[in-house]
């Protein structure tokens, strides 16, 4: 059965089932998992379940299957009323819930308030946190048609989950040259990572948890506090929503160039990392004061 039919299938029984409900599909550009995803609200109500059906598919081999996938669905579907409540109650509104995290590379933010990090192409996006537990956490994503229930506008919505999440992060910076080791592991950087070990010009910036750690590039105070530590300029490769590495100045020498940065990162990207993971391509450099796009 492939991926389209299963989705029309699924869509089709959950209509029977939740004849009130809003369900629809997403396309993966729009989705925060990269994935395309089945949509179910109701009218009224501010929040709304994500499913992601090729989560599902090992399991989907007949009608039968996506019917009993659909009714398991269909009762959870007061989920979509309990999260509502906890997103339009007028204490969330003021509350630390919210929080801002990296979208992911190409992700559609024509509709989703995001803050754009000065000297870069990496935006910040917001959600709130409506719950957690030591493996996962339930949260949903402020969009521009959910604006009214908080009663803020996008920017104010931004500044307080940034505002959040510079106070929670306990953002940390420290060497960690093995990281990059494992991400390259190529023979012509072998003499750039003993030279990297023995000064130190290789760092990891993340936050305590190691998840959506590379928010800490939109932080001033975490890119002047990783230039004292490293003491020099530095190079950003985004090696994913998660965590950054931070290189040392020095680290370029010899045959190594920028453009050798910026192909590091891309080969990277497509073979090491998730789609819905991907921060960027590019390379970014922090001069002691502000952040500039690295061209090849």
């Amino acid at each position: 059965m492939t991926a389209k039919e299963l989705n029309r299938k699924l869509i089709r029984e959950l209509h029977s089932l939740l004849p009130e409900y809003k369900i629809s599909e997403k396309d993966a550009e729009k989705s925060p998992k990269h994935k395309v995803s089945v949509c179910i609200g109701k009218p009224g109500l501010a929040a709304e379940m994500m499913i992601y059906p090729e989560d599902y598919s090992a399991g989907i081999e007949t009608d039968a299957d996506i019917r009993k996938l659909a009714e398991a669905i269909a009762d959870k579907a007061c989920m979509v009323r309990e999260m509502s409540e906890v997103v339009t109650c007028r204490s969330l509104r003021d509350s630390d819930k919210l929080d801002a995290f990296p979208a992911f590379m190409g992700m559609d933010l024509s509709a989703v308030p995001h803050y754009r990090v000065p000297g870069t192409d990496i935006s910040l996006i917001t959600r709130v946190v409506l719950g957690k537990t030591a493996d996962t956490e339930t949260s949903y994503l402020v969009t521009d048609d959910k604006l009214d229930f908080f009663g803020d506008d996008a920017q104010e919505i931004l500044e307080k989950a940034m505002a959040n999440t510079y106070r929670k992060s306990h953002f940390t910076i420290t060497p960690l040259s093995e990281k990059f080791r494992e991400l390259c592991g190529e023979e012509d950087l072998a003499e750039m990572l003993r030279e990297a070990e023995s000064h130190q010009i290789l760092w990891l910036i993340t936050n305590r948890r190691s998840f959506n750690g590379a928010s800490a590039i939109a932080f001033p105070e975490v890119m002047k506090e990783a230039y004292r530590k490293i003491g020099e300029d530095f190079y950003i490769l985004p090696s994913s929503r998660h965590e950054l590495l931070a290189v040392s100045v020095s680290c370029i020498s010899g045959s190594f160039t920028e453009a050798d940065l910026i192909g590091l990162v891309k080969h990277v990207n497509e073979t090491q990392v998730d789609e819905c993971d991907r921060l960027s391509d590019s390379v970014f450099l922090f001069d002691g004061e502000s952040l500039h796009t690295v061209t090849a």
